[in-house]
């Protein structure tokens, strides 16, 4: 019986070899072996099969486990396994600086006055002077008359002030406040006998990029744009050398504009040529007074600005904003950390991103996007994949809104359809790239710039700022999938150390129905190894291909031919079985509950057992 028993450990080892990976063996026969043999023996030379029965069926979802802590990888809505990971993009805060504007007074030179008699016409008289005429004369007019003189004088002066190196180019700035301006009239050596001095159409124009306002009560002041008009008689209070002047309150910038724009540079606001013009006519009514004294009159004007703050701002910024680098670790459980393994190349067939930006942001930006992964070493998958349309337009925060919220969803495909509410769809073809491997991290590097292209206005000194967060969600539909699995039966020689030296060269075939779900196809692999983890060439097993499963199964036979040479059972040690899984160009999705089975399995010896026990029986007789 001991020899006999032997002779079964042969097949039986070849049952465990094959299918020792803790599945459900149903035996339903059993071979008679307790007829006397020979020592050199043939068994059933014209080959026969032992019966093994069925495994039960290997599940993905014992190969794919997904109820670990932290693991990215996911059951799906729609069932379908996929990597899902979301967090927070750091926050990046612009801070745009107050601006404030401080102009030197001017230095206006006093008016030059240069006073001239002016004679009424004397009425027509007819050629025929009738009663009427003599009768309606006033004696004395044509002795009345007036002084009166051209006043003119341009002053030209710099405005040259600091400002945040963010400003390019300025439109307009409206004000936290009126900014005042403080506009006199100082007179000296106006005679005594002049008790008014009258200005006529008196023009003070500010330079062109202030709008300015009057409101003070004077009726003989008004104000267009940016001009100052003065219609009326001054007082001798106001003439008096040891009064105020003439005072003007209530003049004020409400905003400055520049038509074209005001290019800024290297941080300087400046305006070389600005300029204050003062034109009209002054007139005294009294003949009595000589010109000669009149012409001694000085007339001094003085301005001078209050501080100009800006409030808002229009033209064009360009702020510098740091950069919003996140990386996303693609944590896996253990049970499916071979996806990451080098070897599987994974095409995915769709990919999907989605990025929420929150900006408070009154102004356009662009966004700088690129994408880059690496692999569980650091080595990089990809590297600075970036939208095929380039920058992403995301456009200003609305007036009087806080924040403006974006969700960017980044595909490989183009969108095709109406795009709904602030959905920005952004195509990038090389997406698929980013997972030709599933990585260890991928890696979002968010650059936003202004939009120097569109008008910017914003609030001056306001906290400012971009963040956002994302969601990683890759379905596992592959386009094109390679999938290595390999698992390991190791310490074969201590059960085999009995037998080994007596079996002749064996060829021998694993027969099964192989039902599948998953759709990928697949190939079994097996290599023999000795004690030193070395492949041994004298036992060879031909590869296995399993047909692409289908939702509802799909059947197929599986044949899988060994042969063992003579003496190469001694060297075995262990048995590499490897499951190699593609699918190429069928969009492969990968769901819950999807498995392989084998059925009616028949371990077949179409040439039946060469034995040898000579040597065997010989030391037992020994």
């Amino acid at each position: 019986m001991e020899k006999n028993s032997k002779l079964l450990a042969i097949c039986l080892f070849f049952i465990l070899a094959v299918f020792s990976l803790n599945s459900c063996i149903s035996r339903t026969d059993e071979l008679d072996l307790d007829k006397e043999i020979s020592y050199d023996m043939h068994i059933a030379p014209d080959g026969f099969s032992i019966p093994i029965g069925n495994l039960d069926r290997i599940y993905i979802d014992s190969l794919i486990k997904t109820n670990e802590d932290g693991s990215a990888l996911v059951i799906l809505p729609n069932g379908e396994y996929g990597i899902k990971t979301d967090g927070q993009i750091n926050r990046v805060n612009i801070n745009i600086a107050d601006v404030t504007i401080e102009i030197d007074d001017p230095q206006i030179n006093p008016l030059v006055v240069n006073f001239e008699e002016v004679l009424p016409n004397p009425p027509a008289i007819p050629e025929r002077r009738s009663v009427a005429y003599f009768e309606n004369f006033r004696v004395g007019d044509p002795l009345s008359s007036y002084k009166t003189t051209k006043l003119h004088e341009e002053t030209v002066f710099p405005i040259d002030e600091d400002i945040d190196d963010a400003f390019k180019a300025i439109k307009k700035m409206e004000l936290k406040s009126p900014a005042g301006i403080d506009v006199k009239f100082k007179f000296s050596g106006v005679p005594e006998s002049v008790t008014g001095l009258q200005l006529i159409d008196f023009i003070i124009t500010f330079p062109d990029f202030f709008k300015i306002s009057y409101s003070g009560t004077d009726t003989r002041i008004s104000s267009v744009g940016n001009t100052l008009k003065i219609n009326g008689t001054l007082n001798s209070d106001e003439l008096s050398e040891q009064g105020a002047g003439f005072v003007i309150p209530g003049i004020a910038i409400e905003v400055i504009e520049f038509n074209p724009v005001l290019n800024t540079a290297n941080g300087r606001f400046v305006i070389e040529d600005c300029k204050i013009i003062l034109d009209g006519t002054a007139k005294i009514d009294n003949q009595l007074v000589p010109i000669e004294d009149l012409n001694k009159i000085k007339i001094t004007p003085t301005v001078s600005f209050d501080p100009i703050m800006g409030k808002t701002f229009t033209g064009t910024l360009d702020p510098e904003i740091d950069a919003m680098d996140e990386s996303v670790e693609i944590s896996l459980s253990d049970d499916a950390d071979f996806l990451k393994e080098n070897s599987n190349q994974l095409i995915l067939h769709d990919p999907q991103l989605t990025l929420n930006i929150s900006s408070s942001l009154s102004i356009p930006v662009k966004l700088d996007l690129s994408l880059s992964s690496k692999d569980k070493e650091g080595n990089f998958i990809a590297k600075d994949i970036i939208p095929d349309d380039g920058s992403i337009d995301i456009p200003a925060c609305p007036p009087g809104a806080e924040r403006h919220d974006i969700t960017l969803v980044i595909q490989k495909n183009k969108r095709t359809g109406p795009v709904s509410g602030d959905s920005v769809f952004v195509s990038i073809s090389r997406l698929s790239e980013l997972m030709a491997t599933i990585p260890d991290s991928v890696i979002f590097n968010l650059k936003a710039r202004t939009d120097l292209s569109a008008d910017h206005r914003l609030t001056l000194g306001s906290d400012l700022y971009i963040s956002g967060d994302y969601q990683v969600v890759v379905p596992l539909a592959f386009d094109n999938v390679f999938i290595e699995y390999s698992d390991t039966i190791s310490e074969l020689g201590k059960d085999l150390e009995d037998i080994s030296e007596s079996v002749n060269e064996v060829k021998l075939e694993l027969k099964a129905k192989v039902t599948s779900t998953i759709p990928l196809g697949a190939n079994m692999m097996v290599k023999a190894l000795d004690r030193e983890g070395k492949a041994i060439s004298d036992i060879v097993v031909e590869p296995v291909t399993i047909g692409v499963g289908s939702a509802a199964g799909t059947t197929s036979d599986m044949i899988i031919s060994i042969t063992v040479k003579k003496g190469a059972l001694n060297k075995l040690d262990a048995l590499v079985l490897t499951l190699q899984c593609t699918s190429e160009g069928n969009a492969a999705k990968i769901k819950k509950g999807q498995y392989i089975e084998l059925s009616d399995m028949k371990l077949l010896i179409p040439e039946g057992i060469k034995v040898d026990f000579t040597d065997q029986i010989n030391d037992d007789d020994n």
